[in-house]
């Protein structure tokens, strides 16, 4: 095609839309570009139609019209060039390349004027005058097509006022002005599309919305999914260890979850499948799959689009992500059923562990309950602890182990887990300043922080046997240090336990815990500040002014 610049007119071409069926056709060509250099538009002009309309305009028996192209080529004439005369109107156009001339046929007017001029002179002035009127009448009927054209153009140029020299151009900028306002309403009605979409997965999460019919219709065409029979389940992709990350490098966080929602459209397996995904929370990601059996190619399911999906993940982001999946529902109607299980399979994280795909459908029935023994390990735990002895490991390592065994969701775990480090916290208040000092500096906030951060049993486990092995050697150095008697420990706490027993005495104390009185009293002065006798009057007097 010959080359049509951005302010110009292609010269005349040939032009076929259909080339097998229509004939070519002579066209001239401008060429624009389309919504930000995504493509181009080609708008064609008919040059037979506008000549048809420029030889039906004309008289062919009294007067002619030439138009030629840039090259001098002829491309309209209404007569043959015997019965020419010298042109006498002749334009020229720039813009779009054409020539025009015109002027009266032979025989020519003026020798007929010459024939005449032999009668008298009253008849040859008028006849001179008529003839003159008549050639300018000619010329502007040959004119009067481009000029209709060019009034309805003009009348766009006085009410707009646009910059421009020539009609053509004139054209050119109405061009321009219609491409402007369509690429105006695609960004609008992808604005929309993107508050669609945030606003169909906001009401997911509610519990008493219920959608219209022609709601559901909508968020379906939306989607491009059917709105029943078609398969649909909800997946939630959860990035692990969240708000460790938010604490480091919080841009380049938000940069790989800006990145990691924009390449699921762009991975061939996850395009085909997601229809709609958004944020729900800070770093939980909600997916609408696409599950109907015409969507997946073999025997590919849900489950495992999303292990590729969490695999994709772990190489190419700097986290790992964890994804819930819910049931397989038969439409939009029921998504609101498959994101509560997605919800809830990831509620069962703590013990799955962290970088995997939990299905509900495969864990709903297999919660387990805790063991009754649970707390009853727990107390020996603090008992062998504070003597001290080395038992306490084993007593840790059969609370984890059977945590770890046991199918449990995140709310029951922290229940258990704070429950033993409150024992401990506890404990801690009846020990050593300085180990006090490490518990409220180190070891409290440090379990406190991995039972908030949602760190899986293993890892809340390893935690754990550091910072109470951690505890249990500095109270060992210290008991060691000072000689003191570990089990003087065991009777202070005897006596808070049973000091409104009217037979606990320095006798009951000896017997019970196999130590000389008199001794077991020095010991409790010297470790504790306070006699034996003392410590349990104000213990009693302490429990009557809160019974007043």
């Amino acid at each position: 095609m010959p080359k049509a610049t951005q302010n110009r007119w292609s010269p005349i071409r040939l032009y076929s839309e259909f080339p097998l069926i229509d004939p070519p056709e002579r066209v001239i060509s401008i060429v624009k570009n389309s919504r930000g250099n995504e493509g181009i538009i080609v708008l064609n002009v008919k040059v037979d139609k506008l000549l048809s309309m420029a030889g039906s305009a004309g008289s062919g028996q009294r007067s002619f019209l030439d138009i030629a192209d840039v090259q001098g080529s002829t491309v309209f004439s209404n007569e043959p060039a015997a019965q020419k005369t010298k042109p006498t109107t002749y334009l020229e156009s720039d813009y779009i390349g054409l020539k025009y001339a015109s002027g009266p046929v032979t025989p020519d007017l003026f020798g007929q004027a010459a024939v005449r001029s032999l009668a008298p002179l009253s008849i040859l002035i008028p006849s001179l005058l008529a003839i003159l009127a008549y050639i300018m009448f000619v010329t502007r009927r040959n004119y009067r097509p481009i000029e209709n054209i060019v009034r309805r153009i003009s009348d766009y140029r006085h009410e707009t006022k646009p910059n421009a020299s020539d009609e053509f151009s004139i054209i050119e900028q109405v061009f321009d002005n219609m491409l402007g306002r369509m690429n105006l309403i695609d960004r609008q009605e992808a604005e929309n599309a993107i508050m669609r979409r945030k606003r169909f997965f906001y009401e997911l999460q509610e519990e008493d919305t219920a959608f219209t019919a022609s709601e559901w219709e909508d968020y379906a065409r939306l989607f491009r999914m059917p709105e029943k029979g078609g398969g649909i389940t909800v997946a939630i992709v959860e990035i692990d260890k969240y708000v460790p990350l938010m604490r480091g490098d919080r841009q380049q966080l938000l940069e790989a979850k800006h990145r990691l929602e924009t390449e699921l459209g762009k991975r061939p397996e996850l395009a085909a499948m997601v229809a709609g995904s958004d944020w729900i929370a800070g770093g939980r990601l909600a997916l609408l799959v696409n599950a109907g059996t015409d969507s997946f190619s073999g025997t590919i399911g849900p489950d495992a689009l999303m292990d590729g999906l969490r695999s994709w993940v772990q190489d190419a982001f700097p986290f790992s992500v964890t994804i819930g999946i819910g049931s397989v529902v038969d439409g939009l109607p029921e998504a609101k059923t498959s994101f509560r299980e997605a919800l809830a399979a990831l509620q069962y994280k703590m013990t799955a562990g962290n970088n995997r795909v939990i299905v509900y459908s495969e864990i709903k029935n297999r919660e387990n309950r805790v063991d009754t023994d649970y707390y009853k390990w727990a107390e020996n735990l603090i008992h062998h602890f504070r003597l001290p002895a080395p038992a306490w490991r084993n007593d840790l390592d059969r609370i984890f182990g059977h945590l770890e065994e046991r199918l449990l969701k995140e709310e029951e775990l922290r229940l258990l887990l704070n429950d033993l480090t409150h024992r401990f916290a506890r404990l801690i208040e009846e020990l050593p300043p300085a180990l006090q000092e490490l518990w409220h500096a180190v070891s409290y906030s440090s379990m406190a922080g991995a039972l908030r951060e949602t760190g899986s049993v293993a890892e809340i486990r390893e935690l754990y046997e550091s910072l109470i092995g951690e505890l249990y050697d500095q109270y060992a150095a210290i008991l060691d240090k000072n000689s003191t008697n570990p089990v003087i420990y065991e009777v202070k706490k005897y006596i808070e336990d049973h000091f409104a027993n009217p037979e606990l005495s320095l006798n009951l104390i000896s017997d019970r815990f196999g130590m000389n009185g008199k001794y077991a009293s020095q010991l409790f002065k010297e470790q504790f500040g306070v006699k034996f006798v003392d410590f349990l009057i104000g213990l009693r007097v302490e429990r009557a002014q809160k019974l007043l």
